[in-house]
């Protein structure tokens, strides 16, 4: 007998697709130990079923997939387990009459709503990404638009309101029965542990961080007027001769301002194990500090100053006075001087910013005045760099 009809929805970019190909993969061994996972049409290994009704307003439709979904378990299933990350991606654009599906199915069925949240800011990175590389199936305005200028739209923000996602699904099927998971770069080992299932150690392979210089290539090719099939040919291409010694994609201060007050919203939300999911978040690389102090020996080193600086950005909630990204943003600062481009920061430092630029346009030279007062005349190279550490106040 079905105890447990278990729907996952998500979110994006926390590993939904491993998940959905590792149960697809093992449909048999975990049958055998009661966890049912229903076939999938072809190649996909999800439930595209699932999201047509919700859109369509038909939430009749939606109830007898599941129906069918239970009545091809064998016997011995106590877990139906059913996919479909585009329920939460797609929540923004569902009627509420097909909302009423979710809870029809939670009073035909023992069901829970599973949902993996991932830290603000690393979603907001990856999903930004995502959708440059996917660019035919976005809206246009999706094409070439900053991360900044993303943040500014409310849709893409509708991703990041967990708790209001959590609050609306609760209202259709009863507090408690939506299960939060924390995103921490292994959702299948995480999944399996949660349904008592065993886990061979096979977690696939993250997707590799493209470099700012390839995002910066891509934002250009979308501008492009050109048919799918050029696009996706050069789409290949700069994929595939990415540098990924070069610094990634990081995200800007004025977006890591935004994921801190997006995280600080859901300081109230707990695990199905009890624990505060903000906590969690902080918990997922604990070598933060380690990366961050030998990112520091690196720039003396010989890193170019766009390697150094992005590579800082990177290593988020690091505690460094300043990040540079794809514009040369100073935290921390106590002033400056818009027309002198001169930067004081905290102990009288100076840090002034060079209005030439680098052979690549992502990034300006720094100057940065040594202990004596005199700058340090760096043109491609940090020959020098001042941090001063515990400064800020972001958390580790």
């Amino acid at each position: 007998m079905v105890e447990r009809v278990i729907l996952h929805v998500g979110t994006e970019k926390t590993g939904s697709t491993a998940l959905q190909y590792y149960m697809r993969d093992r449909r048999n061994e975990h049958a055998a130990a009661g966890v049912f996972y229903p076939a999938t049409p072809g190649e996909i290994p999800f439930h595209k079923w699932l999201t047509k009704p919700l859109i369509r307003a038909q939430p009749q439709v939606f109830i007898k997939g599941i129906e069918q979904a239970i009545a091809s378990a064998p016997s011995n299933t106590k877990t139906v387990f059913l996919s479909q990350e585009g329920i939460h991606g797609g929540w923004i654009d569902f009627p509420e009459y097909g909302r009423e599906g979710l809870r029809l199915a939670a009073q035909c069925f023992p069901l829970e709503i599973w949902v993996w949240f991932r830290d603000p800011l690393g979603y907001m990175v990856s999903l930004y990404v995502e959708m440059l590389r996917k660019p035919l199936g976005n809206p246009d305005w999706v094409r070439s638009r900053s991360l900044e200028e993303m943040l500014s739209d409310p849709r893409f923000l509708f991703d990041f309101d967990y708790t209001g996602f959590v609050a609306s699904i609760e209202a259709l099927v009863a507090p408690r029965k939506v299960v939060i998971h924390p995103y921490t770069g292994f959702t299948v080992r995480d999944a399996m542990a949660a349904l008592y299932l065993e886990f061979d150690g096979q977690e696939p392979r993250h997707r590799e961080a493209l470099s700012m210089a390839a995002v910066t290539q891509i934002k250009h090719l979308n501008k492009l007027n050109i048919s799918p099939e050029a696009h996706a040919a050069a789409l290949s291409s700069i994929i595939a001769t990415d540098d990924r010694s070069r610094p990634a994609f990081a995200a800007s201060l004025a977006a890591r301002r935004v994921a801190q007050q997006l995280e600080d919203r859901h300081g109230g939300m707990r695990t199905w194990d009890g624990r505060p999911l903000v906590d969690c978040w902080r918990t997922v690389e604990p070598s933060v500090k380690q990366r961050t102090k030998e990112l520091e020996k690196s720039a003396v080193a010989g890193m170019t100053q766009a390697e150094f600086h992005a590579a800082v950005a990177q290593a988020r909630r690091g505690n460094f006075d300043l990040f540079v990204t794809d514009d040369v943003i100073v935290e921390q600062a106590t002033s400056l001087d818009e027309a002198s481009q001169n930067i004081v920061l905290k102990g009288g430092r100076h840090l002034s910013l060079a209005k030439a630029r680098l052979t690549d346009p992502l990034y300006r030279p720094l100057v940065v005045a040594d202990d004596d007062g005199k700058d340090v005349k760096g043109t491609t190279r940090v020959d020098h760099f001042h941090t001063t550490r515990k400064f800020g106040n972001d958390p580790v």
